[in-house]
């Protein structure tokens, strides 16, 4: 009985330590998958709102009336905001998809490790600690 006693008195305390130690980390999980995902709607925004940025500087550029032959000054500042236009589109586009690849799966990582582990103190009458790990 006593050798229970004194397993009790210093095990538990080291169960209690380890079930604070998995919740801190299931919630510093939580946060990033938080943040990964409000990362990962970010770039699907940037990616299509750069997509019809694009469009839309194409449209101006041609447009514009331009010709190389016999230039205007009107017509080249039309065809000139046009093109940076399209440049600001294709930037928009390929950071939009840079996010939204880079979110996605850091979402999916920390997703996989936060269902992975869990430590419950007293889950069912009988039972005092259950550790699970799931890969």
């Amino acid at each position: 009985m006593k050798i229970v006693l004194l397993m009790w008195i210093f095990i538990f305390p080291l169960v209690l330590k380890a079930q604070v130690s998995i919740n801190q980390q299931k919630l510093l999980y939580q946060n990033k998958v938080i943040s990964f995902t409000k990362m990962k709607h970010a770039g699907i925004a940037m990616t299509f709102g750069g997509a019809i940025v694009t469009v839309a500087g194409i449209a101006v550029m041609s447009n514009s009336g331009y010709d190389p032959n016999y230039p205007t000054s009107e017509a080249y500042d039309k065809f000139l905001s046009g093109y940076l236009i399209t440049i600001l589109g294709v930037a928009a586009t390929g950071g939009g998809i840079t996010f939204w690849a880079i979110g996605d799966s850091k979402t999916k990582k920390y997703k996989q490790k936060l269902n992975s582990v869990s430590l419950n103190i007293n889950p069912v009458p009988g039972k005092l600690v259950s550790i699970a790990y799931r890969f």
